[in-house]
């Protein structure tokens, strides 16, 4: 699938995703001792990380991966910084994910990350006006956090803390990319416009 996105056609990364689903599923089948559950668990993980992430791939001027790091990262110590100094309301709805996560935070994060985008943009431009760059981070900065609490809900179902321990003190690779997931193909699209 990455190899796919980086020849980027259409065709080809469609046909790769196709035949990885249908090569992982056909091995759980003849194998005979994996359960139904296996199956769409590893067509999870499978399409989980190397789809969403395969569209870093497929964007043609690399001056825009910068805002992938730039609005995970920036709104990942926003919403630190502000949630931790400043947060009051909980997310009740989530604490049972992450029970520390504040709604003071969340803007915070959702600011700061449109306040670093807005001057990456205007130090070395991209050619995008300034208000679809505040869309497009607000919409991916929501992902960031989204993506965020999903891997946070991963975890505590398969009872991890962390992906990995490649990176001592924070965990694995996957902990510190889950953010960027769901913001890849938005940004692939932004790219694109």
């Amino acid at each position: 699938i990455m190899l796919a996105a980086y020849v980027n056609n259409s065709d080809i990364y469609i046909a790769s995703l196709v035949a990885s689903v249908i090569f992982m599923m056909m091995y759980i089948i003849l194998k005979g001792h994996y359960s139904l559950y296996d199956g769409f668990a590893t067509s999870f993980v499978l399409l989980y990380v190397s789809l969403l992430m395969s569209h870093i791939l497929r964007i043609k001027d690399v001056n825009f991966v910068w805002l992938l790091y730039i609005t995970a990262w920036g709104s990942d110590t926003f919403a630190y910084l502000v949630g931790s100094t400043m947060g009051k309301h909980k997310f009740e709805s989530i604490k049972h994910i992450s029970p520390n996560k504040t709604i003071e935070g969340s803007i915070g994060g959702i600011v700061g990350a449109c306040v670093l985008n807005s001057i990456f943009i205007n130090e070395f431009g991209l050619g995008v006006k300034i208000y679809e760059v505040i869309i497009f981070t607000i919409i991916a900065a929501v992902l960031s956090q989204v993506g965020d609490l999903i891997a946070s809900f991963i975890k505590r179902k398969t009872g991890v803390k962390d992906f990995g321990h490649i990176i001592p003190g924070h965990g694995g690779i996957l902990d510190r990319f889950d953010s960027m997931l769901f913001i890849a193909p938005v940004l692939y699209l932004f790219s694109r416009l």
